[in-house]
């Protein structure tokens, strides 16, 4: 037997080591299956499927060559390999192996267009210290137009790590969205049952439920209620089958808002912004710039400059405070020779805009000792008792703010805090003039000053002396407002009164300031990070609010305790990322330490 050294080529996928991990690509013979289709020249397309309804196998009239047209359908199965985000529209025309027609092979084509503009991309696969097996499913109601049976999708990932995926037709009829969804969920907890089996035969056991995420509230209750229903009788299989795992504590089904649901991908055609999203959540992306060998990071991890941003959002603070709540708790358990641990001893920069921006002083305020002089679950009290003085209440009129209470006691305490800046709406935070070891004049920069990210890596290669590729960043929104079908023009057209004001009470002019640069200061940043090749380095956690949730002066007791509880879901629900940030951080700490000390 001879040792080959590492894998560099395997059955025709090429396997590609770099200081990030492992980049799986099938280029080569994603060319070979584009040139044995004849369409080397064919116009790309920027989704494997359209969002038309789905074929039927009635569709068109019966294609000349059907053995041209199965050998390019298994050719295809054999690509999602690498490429889960074509499983869905792969899995839909090998349907017709049996009897392809004109429309058929023009959806199979449609796929080769999608490949042909695509070529670059493959499968990455990370270094993470974290073993929790966390999945998503999905399943398309009744979607068969022959059959009506309900297609089913799920994915399967290991910490960061994407380790099975599935798109399926399911074999019997579902009466209900429910019963569709409950299937899926006893699909991918069987999946992951068999993950976890291996895993301990390899002696790598999970101590760590499975999460389940799934986007329909019935099923998710389903899992957990004890009491059989007459309507779900027919199922009932699955239902204990299910339920014994969450029992015995081995599983756990949550719910997760459309949005967010990943396992989409699987089960129907979508628009070309959510499908690059769900493709790229599955970590098929641009190969990394160090495809050479050349190391894209420092060989020590404690060269690494680590960055916290935080939105602005008025009280709905509350959301991300909650978020850092359950990161700290996380590191003082990682870290045992940090018992104590605060969020600024691991971050190098903290950087907020407006709410992000007082954010940013309680984390990194010190008090006599030295230390910060808050705690991550104190800023989530501090809100709900503050939120009051500090915001417009509804009626419109302003709290008088004691003049004790916003005088800096201590004039260089901003100074040993590290704290330079921040911007604010003086709505909410009116123009204030202070002074430390110089002038200071506090003004709006709410509008051209959002992006609290960009900021902080201007200073940090500015202040550090350092280059891209050595940032880490962890970038918490506080809440994205669902604004779908608000901003529709239709075939009205618009004047300068309705930019203003529309008969449903929205201010469209308003609506795009506040929302664009939510999502912007999500783009730009995460978009650098991409080309580069080190997405790993940037994670961005957001929730999506309802428009009643959105409010940014909504100081009301209700609403207080809804955007806690949206902070708490949006913790549980990226528990997986934190607890590997939160290693990751411990980590580059601990090689400071040791480099200071050798």
């Amino acid at each position: 037997m001879k040792d080959l050294g590492p894998i560099s080529y395997f059955l025709g996928i090429s396997v590609t080591r770099h200081s990030g991990g492992l980049f799986l690509s099938q280029k080569k013979y994603a060319e070979e299956i584009i040139e044995r289709a004849g369409m080397p020249s064919s116009k790309p397309s920027p989704t494997p499927v359209d969002t038309k309804a789905k074929l039927s196998i009635s569709s068109g009239n019966p294609y000349h060559d059907p053995t041209e047209y199965r050998s390019l359908a298994g050719a295809l199965q054999y690509l999602t390999f690498t490429r889960p985000g074509i499983s869905y529209a792969v899995q839909q025309i090998c349907l017709f192996m049996h009897d392809p027609r004109t429309q058929h092979i023009s959806a199979l084509k449609h796929i080769i267009r999608y490949i042909q503009g695509t070529l670059d991309l493959g499968l990455h696969l990370y270094p993470s210290s974290d073993h929790t097996l966390t999945s998503y499913t999905d399943a398309d109601w009744g979607g068969c137009p022959d059959t009506r049976r309900s297609t089913s999708g799920y994915c399967v990932y290991l910490g960061d790590n994407l380790l099975s995926w599935s798109a399926k037709r399911q074999p019997t009829l579902s009466r209900s969205s429910a019963e569709a969804e409950y299937r899926g969920v006893a699909n991918v907890v069987s999946e992951s049952c068999w993950i976890r089996n291996l895993l301990l035969e390899l002696h790598c056991p999970i101590s760590k439920a499975t999460l389940v995420y799934c986007d329909n509230v019935s099923a998710v209750y389903l899992s957990s209620n004890p009491v059989q229903h007459q309507r779900t009788k027919h199922i009932e299989m699955d239902i204990h089958f299910v339920r014994e795992k969450v029992a015995h504590g081995k599983v756990r089904v949550l719910h997760v808002p459309s949005r967010y649901q990943i396992a989409d991908i699987f089960t129907k055609g979508l628009p070309q912004q959510l499908f690059d999203d769900f493709r790229d959540s599955l970590n098929v992306r641009q190969p990394p710039v160090s495809m050479n060998g050349s190391s894209s990071e420092p060989e020590n991890q404690g060269d690494l400059i680590t960055i916290l941003s935080i939105d602005g959002g008025g009280v709905r603070g509350i959301i991300p405070s909650e978020v850092l709540s359950v990161l700290e708790s996380k590191l003082q358990k990682l870290d045992e020779d940090n018992k104590d641990a605060r969020i600024a001893d691991y971050f190098d920069f903290i950087a907020g805009t407006s709410t992000g921006g007082l954010m940013t002083a309680m984390l990194t305020a010190p008090n006599e000792k030295k230390r910060p002089l808050f705690a991550a679950k104190d800023i989530a009290k501090f809100y709900q008792e503050k939120c009051p003085i500090i915001f417009p209440n509804e009626a419109g009129a302003h709290e008088t703010v004691p003049e004790g209470d916003v005088r800096i006691s201590d004039p260089e305490a901003t100074k040993q805090s590290g704290t330079m800046a921040t911007s604010a709406a003086p709505y909410y935070f009116p123009p204030h003039y202070f002074e430390t070891s110089k002038p200071f004049n506090l003004i709006d920069g709410g509008v051209a000053a959002n992006n609290p990210s960009f900021l902080a890596v201007c200073e940090a290669t500015k202040e550090k002396n350092t280059d891209f590729k050595k940032i880490v960043i962890l970038s918490l929104g506080t809440g994205e407002p669902d604004a779908s079908g608000r901003l529709e023009v239709g075939n009205a057209k618009w004047g300068i009164v309705d930019w203003l004001w529309q008969d449903d009470n929205s201010t469209p002019l308003l609506d795009i300031l506040t929302t664009a640069p939510d999502e912007m200061t999500e783009k730009y940043i995460s978009n650098v990070f991409q080309i580069i090749g080190l997405e790993h380095n940037y994670t961005r956690i957001q929730a999506q609010l309802k428009p009643s949730e959105a409010m940014m002066d909504n100081t009301r007791k209700g609403n207080l305790e809804s955007l806690k509880k949206i902070g708490r879901d949006l913790a549980e629900q990226n528990d997986a990322k934190l607890e590997a940030i939160a290693s990751r951080l411990v980590d580059i700490r601990k090689a400071r330490l040791t480099h200071m000390s050798a």
